[in-house]
């Protein structure tokens, strides 16, 4: 009986660090997922103030490496991914991809704004749009990949 009780209080000491572990990484993906809500907030409150200029150029130059940080961060930390994607579960989508990604709308206003006779004003990554998006599709498992492309709002085809 002593040694079973033993063997529980050692299982439950080893496990509760990896239980926080876990629950910070969840805490992690929601603070990321908030940064890039934040951060395309950010890039709507400036994308119709013409021409665009330092502090424009900021706002839409973060939300692009936004969105690339996040990528890098999912596919260099597969524990980090795993949380996410469960959190990424719990969204209802179609309310979370419109503060969280441009229409294809916004999206071609933006590129034409960033066009002055032939020549690219914005930051290169804004053309990579969409393959940004892809590479944040495959950091999703196959389910959530398949509620983002059905997801108006999170399609990728609307990107064009």
């Amino acid at each position: 009986m002593k040694v079973a009780k033993i063997v529980m209080y050692l299982s439950l000491f080893l496990s509760a660090p990896g239980f926080a572990f876990g629950q910070a990484r969840v805490r992690e993906s929601k603070q990321l997922l908030k940064l890039l809500e934040a951060k395309k907030g950010a890039l709507m409150g400036q994308i119709n103030n013409l021409p665009y200029r330092g502090d424009q150029q900021a706002a839409i130059k973060g939300y692009f490496e936004n969105i690339e940080e996040l990528n890098d961060t999912l596919s260099g930390d597969w524990r980090l991914a795993k949380r996410f994607n469960e959190v990424f579960e719990g969204l209802d989508l179609p309310t979370s991809c419109p503060k969280l990604w441009l229409d294809q709308e916004t999206y071609a206003q933006l590129l034409k704004n960033c066009t002055k006779n032939r020549f690219f004003l914005c930051s290169e990554k804004v053309r990579k749009y969409e393959n940004l998006r892809e590479n944040f599709k495959k950091q999703l498992t196959d389910e959530n990949r398949s509620r983002f492309e059905k997801t108006k709002g999170c399609s990728l085809q609307e990107v064009q």
